[in-house]
């Protein structure tokens, strides 16, 4: 039927194709094309339609075949051989995996944690500072040019775990009187010993010590944050570091220490508790 629907449907297209060519030739037939061009149309939709019936009556055959039951098979070959009198068969039979398996629990993938540094404070000291060429400070072997107090961290590695290197470290301080009060709005980029600049980096075991304050020496003592300033290098561009500091109207009696780097806080704050008098600069932290 759908052979003999494609035949017509062709047959009168080709007709009024060639009729509509011809439409100077064949007057007395032009009439008839628009019938065939109708003809060919409709023959066209109802061929699509026979095909579609078709290819549903197909698909509704193919899930109508399913696979039999494993346990009615099993029960089937166990009657058949049980009237045989052997029933080892049914045992040996049905050792494989059932025909219909379970799809595998996929275990879940958590995504890798990203390696961090591992920053720890180590301890707080009162020491001797030079003030080196470079406008950076260095810990005193001998007595020094001013007395100061260093904070000391360490990138720690932890067995099990991937430790990365930590790198553009900036530290500050928040400064308090004896009775808890904030002296100041506190400093940023606060001197690091040993380099001339406001940020330091800290391989995988290794440490760096920071200068918190620093003192003049005498009867009155007085105090001041010190840090480095980015200025720019005169005619030949670019910029340097010169050393700086936050002179404070009093010793504070405590300093809030805190680390940072591009992610954020390093390390919970760090509170240095200071006594200071014309002999003795004492030091004991809270951590």
């Amino acid at each position: 039927m759908r052979s003999f629907v494609w035949v017509v449907a062709t047959m009168a297209l080709s007709t009024a194709f060639q009729i509509s060519l011809a439409a100077g030739q064949l007057k007395n037939w032009y009439w008839l094309a628009p019938y065939l061009w109708g003809v060919s149309g409709l023959s066209f939709v109802i061929w699509m339609v026979l095909n579609a019936k078709q290819f549903f009556v197909n698909t509704a055959k193919q899930q109508s075949v399913s696979m039999p039951i494993p346990s009615q098979t099993q029960q089937d070959v166990s009657s058949s051989v049980k009237d045989s009198g052997n029933s080892n068969i049914v045992q040996n039979f049905f050792t494989g995996p059932s025909p219909i398996a379970a799809s595998p629990v996929l275990p879940r993938t958590t995504k890798a944690e990203e390696p961090k540094p591992h920053i720890v404070f180590l301890r707080a000291k009162a020491i001797n500072i030079t003030l080196g060429l470079d406008n950076g400070f260095y810990e005193a072997t001998d007595n020094g040019d001013i007395d100061g107090i260093k904070a000391c961290f360490r990138n720690e590695a932890v067995y099990g775990q991937v430790i990365r290197d930590a790198f553009g470290i900036k530290a500050h301080v928040r400064l308090r009187d004896k009775n808890g009060n904030e002296i100041g709005e506190g400093v940023s980029g606060v001197q690091w010993l040993g380099i001339a600049g406001e940020e330091v980096n800290i391989r995988k075991n290794e440490s760096a010590c920071v200068c918190i304050l620093i003192f003049t020496r005498g009867k009155e003592r007085k105090c001041a944050v010190p840090f480095m300033k980015r200025v720019g290098a005169g005619n030949f561009g670019g910029s340097r570091f010169i050393y700086d500091g936050v002179e404070l109207p009093e010793v504070p009696s405590s300093v809030e220490v805190y680390l940072t780097d591009e992610k954020g806080m390093l390390l919970p704050s760090v509170i240095i508790n200071i006594t200071v008098d014309e002999n003795e600069i004492k030091v004991k932290t809270n951590n």
